[in-house]
């Protein structure tokens, strides 16, 4: 074994680009020399996310999920915006 190899086994590396700079890359391509070459580029690089759950929008997530991030983030709002006003008496 290499020094520098782990004796534990790993979880598979991601992508060195979040997968929303990825699609804009593109998206951009598409517009600036045809789909054909995105798509060119997209099988070049074996693009092909494959998202663990379906979650990533209010219209696909289940509504129990929605409402805990919507009450979630409307605790966060109410904690920044009090943080704020405190700031602001300064």
């Amino acid at each position: 074994m290499a020094e520098n190899e782990s004796k534990l086994p790993i979880l598979p590396t991601r992508p060195a680009l979040p997968f929303a700079r990825i699609d804009f890359a593109l998206r951009l391509a598409a517009d600036l020399v045809g789909e054909d070459a995105a798509k060119q580029i997209q099988l070049g690089i074996e693009y092909d996310p494959a998202p663990p759950f379906r979650s990533g929008h209010p219209d696909l997530a289940d509504p129990a999920i929605v409402a805990a991030v919507r009450a979630r983030l409307r605790d966060l709002i109410e904690q920044r915006t009090s943080q704020i006003e405190q700031l602001r008496s300064r």
